[in-house]
């Protein structure tokens, strides 16, 4: 019991805060000079979706980073790549919804999620079918274009905050040879008490999949003096068997390739630009 309340006070601050910013970020005007970007529109089960995909220019062998919540960490991404301006750059495949905001929660909640047990959770469970139609039609779709622009690839890798985290670690655990690399950002433990996190899954994990966990240092440690009493209940209703921290620990222990970056003194939406950055670095090594 100490280890079950302790592990969701740890995801605390994910509960805590605000709702995310729903203004898109815009791309940098320097973009056009490095990077072709493309859109794409496609309905799947009766959702509409956008691929976002930005193709370097004069470059004929590099990796791909794919995301979710693309509507909002598209423009992140690429704007991080040429901040960092590793040679070469990184094609970027991002998957989101057809709409103006930043985020889509009900969509993201849908299909970024597997199936568990509970009503408070049964607003999810489509996390197959999404990874399906991600690899069925982002994936193909990235490499024609990567074909036509004569673009060797060299590893794919994917990345995912909050409850994309939770795509991110799903995919990991259910279909591990579909990236060389995952990076799980704050990843929403707590979805289903953590119930779909299996210790019989990580030992199918390849040991040369690298898998990276970042954390801002107020999830792991919140201010409770900052909580209101809605808060304070919703807290008292979520919680997991383990930590992200833990998890890489435990990935660690049976052989597996983790790492875990704690960034000093953020949250859980004021460590999404450290999380891109460190996906920038990892998945361009």
């Amino acid at each position: 019991m100490r280890i079950l309340m302790l592990c969701g006070m740890i995801m605390l601050s994910s509960i805590v805060q605000a709702r995310p910013n729903q203004q898109v970020p815009q791309l940098t005007p320097q973009v056009s000079t490095y990077y072709h970007i493309m859109e794409k529109e496609v309905e799947h089960q009766g959702k509409q979706y956008r691929f976002f995909l930005a193709i370097p220019k004069n470059t004929p062998k590099t990796t791909v980073l794919y995301s979710v919540d693309g509507n909002a960490q598209f423009p992140l991404i690429v704007n991080e790549a040429l901040a960092q301006a590793k040679k070469p750059l990184p094609v970027i495949a991002s998957l989101g919804y057809v709409g103006e905001k930043a985020y889509f929660i009900a969509e993201r909640t849908h299909d970024y999620t597997p199936r568990v047990h509970g009503e408070a959770f049964a607003k999810g469970g489509n996390v197959e079918q999404f990874y399906q139609f991600m690899v069925s039609q982002l994936k193909p779709y990235v490499l024609a274009q990567m074909a036509q622009e004569n673009i060797t690839i060299t590893e794919q890798s994917l990345f995912g905050h909050s409850f994309g985290g939770v795509f991110t670690l799903y995919v990991l655990f259910n279909h591990p040879d579909a990236f060389q690399r995952y990076i799980a950002a704050s990843p929403s433990l707590w979805w289903g008490k953590g119930e779909w996190i299996t210790q019989d899954k990580w030992q199918q994990i390849p040991n040369n999949v690298a898998v990276t966990i970042t954390l801002g240092e107020l999830e792991e440690t919140p201010d409770f003096s900052q909580m209101s009493e809605e808060q304070r209940l919703r807290y008292q209703t979520r919680s997991s068997w383990l930590t992200p921290r833990q998890l890489c620990d435990y990935l660690t222990d049976v052989g597996k390739t983790c790492q875990f970056y704690l960034f000093t003194g953020k949250g859980h939406g004021s460590s999404i630009p450290d999380a891109i950055k460190t996906a920038l670095e990892q998945s361009t090594e």
